[in-house]
């Protein structure tokens, strides 16, 4: 497995460094090739890290966590798609397992909103609350009702259910685009 998906990512990494290349040699080349092309190779890079670190014998030395969501937010800026992040209410130390599965919620909402929603504007609101933090990823695309035989959902129920919290996902109020919502427990201040 990691010798057909790590060749594949590499591949896809190469090719998107090799046509950033020819595209700086052209004249006025449109600035969302450009975005485009660096965000695939990117998220290429990235998840081979990651393949190669589920796979090795040693533990990751550092799991994404909520810090990490401003790079998240602006990765998805590609294609005409404009994200945004608010954060609201006071920052505080969450336990790793909340942190870690908040980031992988929130990343896999927005994989979503770029794969299926044609959407044009995305947002995600973070809020610290007293018994936890609640994610909210919403976009304007097309809606509609979640499309069967992904695991994108289930992962990120699964995920949430875990840690005691509440999630749904489905068309956004008013009927224009989706919306999923997590709210995940933990104490306030702690940390694991």
């Amino acid at each position: 497995m990691h010798d057909a998906v790590g060749h594949t990512l590499a591949v896809i990494s190469v090719n998107a460094g090799a046509a950033l290349h020819v595209l700086a040699k052209l004249p006025d080349p449109p600035p969302q090739v450009a975005e485009s092309l660096r965000a695939i190779r990117s998220a290429s890079r990235q998840g081979l890290d990651e393949l190669r670190a589920t796979l090795a014998a040693q533990p990751r030395q550092t799991q994404p966590g909520l810090a990490a969501l401003p790079q998240l937010v602006a990765a998805t800026n590609v294609d005409g798609l404009s994200a945004t992040l608010t954060v609201t209410g006071e920052p505080y130390p969450l336990p790793s397992d909340v942190d870690a599965a908040a980031y992988r919620i929130v990343q896999e909402a927005l994989t979503n909103v770029v794969r299926h929603a044609q959407a044009r504007h995305a947002t995600v609101d973070m809020s610290y609350e007293f018994s936890g933090v609640r994610l909210r990823v919403a976009d304007d695309g097309v809606g509609g009702l979640a499309l069967p035989g992904g695991s994108g959902l289930d992962n990120m129920r699964a995920r949430t259910a875990a840690l005691g919290g509440t999630f749904t996902a489905g068309p956004a109020p008013g009927g224009a685009g989706f919306e999923v919502v997590a709210t995940l427990c933990c104490v306030v201040g702690a940390t694991s």
